[in-house]
Order: structure tokens, then C-alpha cells, then sequence
């Protein structure tokens, strides 16, 4: 028999070896969906019911924050923080309101930005007095 024939029948073995073991793993997993056992941990057991045990209760997830990234351009990014220095609070929560804000409101029929530009053409409170009062 020629060594190319005898690696040739040992990569078969070796294919088939892992063939069976994937087929046991996958009946494994299988038996795991079916009987509700299947975890994604890379925890043992009990140290995953400790971690469990330290999360928040869930009444507590309404107030919990969660980080967001958001990218901004650098320019908009320094106005972000000069506005925020200004008003004594952070970017962070300047951009949580604003974020609130918007979905606050269910429906807009037109954009804030449209608002803003609608209103910046109306006379001034005080102008309109002055002119009642004339």
C-alpha cells in the first residue's frame, strides 16, 4: 500500500471521526432546544445565577440608562458641549432630553426644523405689542 493510499485512508478516518462527533454534538444541541436547557454562557452554571442575582429588578429597567454611541462632526460636537457648559449639564443628558422630546410627540406633520424656521419669522412678542399700542 502507497503512503498516499495510507494518508488517504487516515483523512477519511479522521473526516468520518469528525462527521459522527458533529453528529452527536448536533443531536445534543437538538435535545437542548427541545427540553428548554440550551444557555449562551460562557459562565459555569453557578456562577451565572450569581451574575443573574446582581442584575437590577425589572421595575428598576424604566430608569436604567443604556450607552449610546451616537457620532457627531466635530464642529457639531464642540457646539454640543459649549451649549451644555453654558446651561450648567452635560452633553449627555442635553441629548437624552432632546431625544425624549422627539419621541414625545407621536406624530409630526411637518419637521422641527420646518417649526423652527416658521417661527423665526414671526415679529417678536414685544414688536407686536408696540404696534397694538399705536
Amino acid at each position: 500500500m502507497s503512503e498516499y493510499t495510507e494518508a488517504s485512508r487516515a483523512g477519511e478516518a479522521d473526516e468520518a471521526l469528525r462527521d459522527a462527533q458533529a453528529a452527536v454534538v448536533a443531536g445534543q444541541v437538538h435535545q437542548a432546544m427541545t427540553d428548554g436547557t440550551l444557555t449562551f454562557s460562557d459562565l459555569p452554571p453557578d456562577e451565572a445565577a450569581r451574575v443573574l442575582a446582581e442584575l437590577p429588578p425589572a421595575e428598576d429597567l424604566e430608569t436604567a440608562t443604556v450607552p449610546t454611541s451616537v457620532r457627531l462632526p466635530v464642529p457639531v460636537h464642540k457646539r454640543l458641549r459649549a451649549y451644555a457648559e453654558d446651561h450648567g449639564t452635560t452633553a449627555s443628558t442635553l441629548i437624552r432630553q432632546w431625544v425624549e422630546q422627539m419621541l414625545a410627540v407621536p406624530d409630526r406633520p411637518i419637521s422641527l426644523a420646518d417649526a423652527v424656521r416658521a417661527l423665526s419669522t414671526l415679529p417678536a412678542q414685544d414688536q407686536d405689542q408696540g404696534r397694538r399700542a399705536a
